[in-house]
């Protein structure tokens, strides 16, 4: 598929799909500047995004961005100082839009290990950092995030970006209109790096979620809306998006979705495989049972569609004779077994 943007034509690709959504969410990029950036913690998936841009011949080159957070947050500018050897490092404040606490913000340049010094009023607080195989490593008394950063440098490539970004800045994007008329592999891809750069995957006992907490839930709706076109269901409430259960999982693999964030897509591997059996999404067990039945296209027993759905058949006999008091179901008791089909109508199963 090719996409028309600022004047320039460019094929999207899956992986060209998953940089621009990413880029949306996590990074920044200037026209003017002839430049962008693109930041997060896990360092194999900053490994994918240069790879990505290097396929595309663009040049890029990687800096390290450290956030600390004193823990008394009584503090000002003139308060601090950040020291890499005799040198003074530039920093700057970074405000939470959660709970509006302060974080020392600086850049590095590019080095897998640094020793840092951080004058904090009358204390003087050491820093280690190392670039590890997944993360950067942090020794410091604070809580401390680190990030490398990925520059990339191309005029016609950023314009392009620029064009097909529908918004700019985390809380004024919006998903493209042409996303809803995609080959359902872009939209998995666009998915899945939202989901590695904003998303968390829960998984604890029988509870699993992948959650989208961003503060802009105007692209959050517009998520919901597209993920409904695949029949995939989710929901949006002040913790942001929220999908569940087994149904739902099984369609964004059948959709596509591949993470690359190295810890996301481990546990997603793990919630996956962690099914024992087929699980519902929540208040849908109806609605599946009914939908199962019309794929069969066939009166079946009791025994065979438990089978086929993976449930045990106490579990199919109770949803049959719920969908049977609803007179959903026509039922051919001529047989010592009887033999279910659901009813050609327009009614849709209350759950």
């Amino acid at each position: 598929m090719t996409w028309k943007s600022n004047g320039l034509n460019q094929k999207i690709t899956p992986e060209m799909m998953y940089f621009i959504e990413a880029l949306k969410v996590e990074g920044y990029w200037s026209i003017d500047h002839h430049s962008g950036e693109i930041q997060n913690k896990n360092v194999p998936l900053i490994l994918y995004f240069e790879k990505i841009l290097s396929d595309f011949k663009v040049k890029t080159s990687k800096r390290i961005l450290m956030k600390i957070k004193p823990t008394n947050q009584d503090f000002c500018k003139k308060d601090i100082k950040v020291l890499l050897g005799m040198k003074e490092i530039g920093f700057h404040f970074e405000y939470s839009p959660f709970d509006k606490s302060k974080k020392i913000v600086f850049y590095l340049p590019y080095k897998v290990d640094y020793n840092i010094i951080i004058q904090f009023k009358q204390q003087t607080i050491p820093i280690k950092t190392h670039v590890g195989t997944e993360n950067v490593e942090i020794e410091c008394i604070y809580p401390s995030f680190g990030y490398i950063g990925l520059r990339f440098f191309n005029t016609d490539f950023i314009k392009f970006v620029d064009g097909l970004s529908f918004g700019k800045g985390s809380h004024k994007i919006r998903i493209n209109p042409l996303l809803f008329q995609a080959e359902p592999i872009l939209v998995a891809s666009a998915l899945s790096a939202v989901i590695d750069c904003e998303g968390s995957l829960d998984y604890y006992r029988h509870f699993r979620k992948i959650r989208l907490r961003m503060c802009n839930f105007k692209y959050l709706k517009d998520w919901q809306n597209l993920l409904k076109k695949f029949d995939i269901s989710c929901r949006v409430d002040s913790e942001g998006l929220a999908i569940e259960g087994w149904e739902d999982f099984d369609k964004l693999i059948n959709l596509g979705i591949k993470l690359f964030h190295s810890k996301k897509s481990k546990k997603w591997y793990k919630i996956i495989n962690s099914y024992k059996r087929k699980q519902v999404s929540r208040n849908t067990a109806l609605s599946f049972y009914a939908k199962e039945l019309r794929k069969i296209n066939t009166p079946i027993l009791a025994s065979e569609f438990a089978k086929i759905v993976g449930k045990s058949k106490r579990v199919v006999n109770h949803y049959l004779l719920k969908l049977e008091k609803q007179n959903l179901l026509n039922i051919d008791k001529s047989n010592v077994g009887w033999k279910y089909s659901v009813k050609e109508i327009k009614n849709q199963p209350r759950d």
